[in-house]
């Protein structure tokens, strides 16, 4: 079988230095209202900044008015470098999400990129919905300016 797999890379420039952006995006419970579908963070102190090995349940509200969950890992950190999780089990799906975040700092401002790949273990494996929700920026293009607003804004 052929694995399905997608990229989106996203980058926005934020006023705020790495540091200050890393740790704000490390901090899980900071993700809700990021995506406009991230319903509710759970887990075990997810107002602080979250290492490798680090995890936390993601409930996604769906436009059916189901509810799915996704549990996340993170598997890289470097603060004010590099901060990336990756799903441990995603809506029930035979699915595999990773977000990379990059830092770039210059001048005083953050250039922070993310990348969000998607594996699927076949073609099959995914609905039409799934391929182009994951293959397209589509609602991903809010997490970064909502990010930036948030960040700006304090």
């Amino acid at each position: 079988m052929l694995s399905d797999s997608y990229r989106v890379v996203l980058s926005i420039e934020i006023d705020r230095s790495a540091l200050e952006v890393y740790e704000y995006l490390a901090a899980p419970a900071n993700h809700l209202g990021l995506h406009p579908s991230t319903a509710e963070i759970s887990g075990a102190d997810t107002t602080r900044v979250h290492g490798i090995g680090d995890a936390w349940r993601e409930h996604i509200a769906r436009p059916t008015g189901e509810t799915a969950t996704a549990d996340w890992i993170v598997i890289h950190a470097v603060p004010g470098q590099r901060w990336t999780f990756q799903s441990m089990q995603f809506a029930a799906r035979p699915i595999r999400l990773t977000f990379d975040y990059t830092f770039d700092q210059h001048d005083g401002k953050t250039l922070v990129t993310r990348t969000m790949d998607t594996v699927a273990a076949s073609y099959a494996d995914l609905t039409d919905v799934e391929r182009i929700t994951f293959a397209t920026p589509g609602p991903h293009t809010q997490i970064l300016p909502n990010l930036k607003h948030r960040l700006e804004a304090r």
